[in-house]
């Protein structure tokens, strides 16, 4: 009896806690698009992503903090309980940064304009850079809270001491969006401050930097735990359930379609760019080497790492597919076309092998 009530009181605490310190933060955010700060930062430090950082370390510092006491006082569940507490208040404070961080952006306006091809690719390049830093912190947010839940399963002193969250990603995104999140701790703390944020590095146990781990290492935890078991994702007694159903996750899902929906159109629209301003071979002259080829593996390049970056697999997947497809449909066609143009100029006939093995690409 008297344990149930202290600990619902412990969580009412902390809640009220969280909301308290994310709502100065919000406050501040909102300050800043009075003075104009969304057009002055950009990628890591624009104004909604700093608030979000510091939402989840606020959220971070309190479950670290409470973690020492919980099971002492009031089992091995209660520090569960308290971080489901938690994560009730994290949902809310990130529907509203998240929420207003998509009218800002006017995400549902551009996500309705690429339909009519009336978007210019360069203007979605800052926002995807900026998604898929959101999309790498929230997941490095649960991966922390999840290895915070399996505590029993780890030495504890181990996780009290060194924490340090992994994102999946190929390290530095494209722009200087990706190089902002590319930096170090200490500079993401430095941008919170320029950007108003009282968290700077409030919680020294969550690093949410970028950063450029080997293909083994490249998995989050929380993506490492669902190869290693499957039937978590579905197992409704398992946190990761727990997780993946939360208000914040689901959030961000839809800023998952939205961003795999812009990517195709930012990576077709610059594709057939390519493949417009390249040059056909000359008349009796000299035979030079196509431009589109550089250009068109520029862009997947640039996509793919950014899709990598971004810490789904499920997103990852979908921009594959969208590589595949463009491959398949815009590249392979116009391959085949210029090498029968330069093969017939040439008057030989050595790029036809060329043009049937082309085919067996897909």
């Amino acid at each position: 009896g008297l344990a149930d009530e202290g600990l619902s009181r412990f969580g009412d605490f902390v809640q009220k806690a969280v909301k308290l310190e994310s709502d100065s933060d919000i406050q501040r955010m909102i300050r800043s698009k009075a003075v104009g700060m969304l057009l002055q930062y950009s990628g890591a430090e624009q104004p909604h992503v700093v608030t979000l950082t510091s939402l989840f370390e606020i959220v971070a510092a309190y479950a670290d903090e409470s973690e020492r006491g919980l099971a002492t006082s009031f089992g091995e569940d209660a520090i569960r309980y308290v971080i489901k507490r938690l994560q009730n208040q994290c949902d809310v404070q990130a529907r509203e940064i998240l929420s207003d961080y998509s009218r800002i952006r006017s995400l549902d306006e551009i996500d309705s304009s690429i339909a009519s091809g009336s978007v210019h690719a360069r203007d979605l390049d800052p926002l995807l850079d900026e998604i898929a830093i959101i999309s790498q912190r929230t997941t490095a947010y649960f991966g922390f809270i999840l290895q915070r839940t399996s505590a029993d399963e780890n030495n504890a002193g181990e996780e009290s001491g060194d924490i340090v969250r992994q994102t999946s990603g190929s390290g530095t995104l494209p722009s200087t969006a990706g190089a902002a999140a590319a930096s170090s701790s200490s500079n993401l703390a430095s941008s919170n401050d320029r950007s108003g944020s009282v968290v700077g590095s409030r919680s020294p146990s969550l690093s949410l930097q970028t950063r450029s781990p080997s293909a083994a290492q490249s998995q989050t935890e929380w993506e490492r735990g669902n190869a290693a078991n499957a039937q978590d994702s579905t197992d409704e007694s398992s946190f990761d359930f727990y997780l993946r159903r939360t208000g914040l996750a689901k959030v961000v899902g839809e800023l998952s379609g939205k961003y795999v929906s812009m990517e195709s159109y930012f990576m077709n629209q610059n594709i057939n760019k390519a493949i417009e301003i390249d040059e056909p071979p000359p008349v009796g002259g000299a035979i030079k080497f196509s431009s589109a080829v550089d250009d068109v593996f520029f862009v997947f390049q640039k996509c793919l790492r950014r899709a990598v970056s971004y810490a789904s697999m499920d997103t990852l997947y979908l921009v594959l597919t969208a590589i595949c497809e463009s491959l398949n449909k815009d590249v392979l066609g116009f391959v085949r076309h210029r090498l029968t143009e330069t093969n017939h100029l040439s008057g030989t006939t050595t790029a036809s092998s060329s043009i049937t093995s082309s085919s067996n690409l897909s």
